[in-house]
């Protein structure tokens, strides 16, 4: 079976603490298949943040990245974790 590097931060101000994994490659299928978190997520393909995880589709060899965004707060205060969620994704890729 194909496989792609799938890399989940588990803490956005701690970008190390992460765990990689080889994951089995889902043809066809896009990034949202590959999310197994119940908050919601930052994600990155092969060191690009991407929005629209329901049409982009990886391929085999790919690597993703994903960093869960904190709660707490509105408006701004989103934003800037937000923020943080994906800059850990761009220094980890």
């Amino acid at each position: 079976m194909e496989k792609l590097t799938k890399i989940t931060i588990n803490n956005p101000f701690n970008p190390t603490d992460r765990i990689i994994e080889q994951v089995d490659y889902f043809a066809l299928q896009p990034l949202a298949k590959y999310i197994d978190s119940p908050v919601e997520v930052v994600m990155g393909l092969n060191g690009h943040i991407v929005t629209d995880l329901e049409t982009i589709i990886p391929k085999s060899g790919d690597c993703i990245t994903i960093c869960p965004v904190l709660e707490g707060g509105e408006g701004d205060n989103k934003t800037i974790l937000r923020a943080i969620a994906m800059i850990a994704v761009m220094v980890v890729a």
